[in-house]
């Protein structure tokens, strides 16, 4: 029974260490099983269908439990902590390669028999794809650098300098693995981008355990003054 687990864990493993060629593989994997099944007869076409269909349940049931992995330590960088890489968005980029192709190739072969809805779904599929990969390769988290707190996603960056937070009780664990900063000078703060509430941080490591270390952090600087 305990091999699942591990089986699991080194997926996940797979995936933050080694982001890219991840994907690529998923690539190389979507275009020959697109392949079999255009140059394949009806039985042997329906097994790469089958296939198909099966990674890419698969990738979503992973990518679902990937959502719920947070390890209790952070990755010690020059000059700062950071969260821990997620598993999950390059689950789902993976995902999206291997429907996304099957889909663009599909349309490809009836090209003059698609209606506007299937030719306006054909030329977002490429966007859709690019955004997955930028989501999962990209460098984004939470950063406990000496200024401050830096956070990076997609399309919003944060910065909260230490002394902007609430000394006796600076961070606490919220909903869906997220960290509540109670912050005392909002002035201080500065957020770019659509990003919601300017005190709540989006943690891939243990949010129980990034709220502590960042408790820890203000405290320290707070009894050095």
């Amino acid at each position: 029974m305990a091999g699942g687990p591990e089986r699991m864990n080194a997926l996940f493993e797979a995936a933050t260490r080694r982001r890219l060629p991840f994907l690529v593989a998923s690539l190389v994997v979507a275009l020959l099983l697109v392949t079999g099944m255009s140059l394949a007869g009806d039985l042997l076409g329906g097994v790469f269908f089958a296939v198909t269909l099966v990674l890419y349940l698969g990738l979503l049931t992973v990518a679902t439990a990937a959502t719920k992995h947070h390890p209790r330590r952070l990755v010690e960088r020059p000059g700062e902590l950071a969260t821990v890489d997620g598993p999950a968005p390059v689950l789902i980029a993976a995902g999206v390669t291997l429907l996304v192709t099957g889909l663009v190739a599909d349309n490809m072969g009836d090209w003059g028999e698609l209606t506007p809805f299937d030719l306006a779904l054909t030329l977002a599929c490429p966007l859709l794809l690019a955004l997955s990969w930028y989501m999962a390769l990209g460098s984004f988290g939470v950063r406990l650098r000496s200024d401050g707190i830096h956070e990076r996603r997609p399309f919003a960056t944060l910065f909260v300098p230490w002394d902007a937070l609430d000394p006796d009780h600076a961070a606490e664990p919220g909903r869906l693995n997220t960290v509540n900063l109670r912050i005392r000078r909002p002035g201080a703060v500065v957020r770019r981008g659509p990003r919601g509430s300017a005190g709540t941080l989006r943690s891939t490591t243990d949010a129980g355990y990034l709220a502590g270390v960042i408790n820890s952090a203000v405290s320290t600087r707070t009894a050095r003054r």
